[in-house]
């Protein structure tokens, strides 16, 4: 969680990412929480280019940018998902997966 320039500690919990290679689609979710702000979800999904990359900014301010490896065997993808109105603040990482 990122609050007034200050990074403090939150908690992921049920996070998934799905590929679909012959349609080059992506979708993603991560659950977040932190005791001052409570908890929030990201779930976004979008196409992935010819070279591996693949990102998506929503209106209100989700975002998640990454790529997957040549062999498609890993990707890895920034998130920011803002927190509640009036709250300020994001939660805010990156994620590695394996398969």
């Amino acid at each position: 969680l990122l609050r007034g320039g200050l990074a403090e500690l939150g908690r992921v919990d049920n996070a998934w990412l799905s590929v679909d290679f012959g349609a080059r689609q992506f979708a993603t979710g991560i659950g977040m929480s932190h005791p001052a702000v409570g908890a929030a979800s990201l779930q976004v999904g979008g196409a992935i280019r010819d070279d591996g990359v693949f990102a998506v900014r929503t209106p209100d301010g989700r975002a998640v940018a990454g790529a997957l490896t040549v062999d498609g065997k890993e990707a890895g993808y920034f998130f920011e998902q803002p927190v509640a109105t009036g709250t300020g603040g994001a939660f805010m990482g990156i994620t590695r997966w394996r398969r």
